[in-house]
């Protein structure tokens, strides 16, 4: 859950007098921006935890638990990618951080999402070509949103500059 509220908080930075420079350099398609503060926070936040989650996951569950990491993992990051392309309408770090609104509908969301992927994953948890399947349908579809990401123009953003 924590990568997911990161994602969403995206935009907001106690040091968002800086996101001037977005508007004085010639950039096409802010969406490499976007896709790359998305990777960004993926490093951060998500890859130093699963990797600790895999390597004791091996050691006491041994190598048959791999399949169910993968999917596992493949569905937090698409739904970490679906949740910014959702919700991150403005350029990284370009807000005040008192400017944060929590929106109760989407917050429910954030969390039934994710809580329902893993019921599910937890049903297919023991048929292993269901869940090796689902690990590559899911790997591809965080490909694609992620392209899709990358691929956002100017008129996807709400680009305005508050000093």
């Amino acid at each position: 859950f924590m990568l997911i509220m990161a994602t969403g908080q995206i935009q907001y930075s106690d040091k968002f007098k800086a996101a001037w420079i977005y508007f004085t350099t010639p950039i096409k398609e802010p969406g490499m921006l976007l896709s790359g503060a998305i990777r960004a926070m993926i490093v951060k936040f998500y890859l130093p935890l699963i990797s600790a989650i895999t390597i004791l996951s091996i050691v006491f569950m041994g190598p048959a638990i791999i399949p169910n990491l993968v999917l596992g993992c493949a569905n937090q990051l698409f739904i970490t990618a679906m949740v910014g392309y959702i919700s991150v309408r403005e350029l990284p770090f370009s807000h005040a951080q008192d400017q944060v609104k929590i929106n109760f509908i989407r917050g429910l969301f954030t969390f039934l999402i994710p809580a329902t992927v893993a019921g599910l994953h937890y049903l297919i948890y023991s048929f292993m070509p269901v869940v090796i399947i689902l690990a590559v349908l899911s790997i591809i579809a965080y490909w694609m949103v992620m392209d899709s990401i990358r691929k956002k123009n100017w008129s996807n953003l709400i680009s305005t500059y508050e000093d």
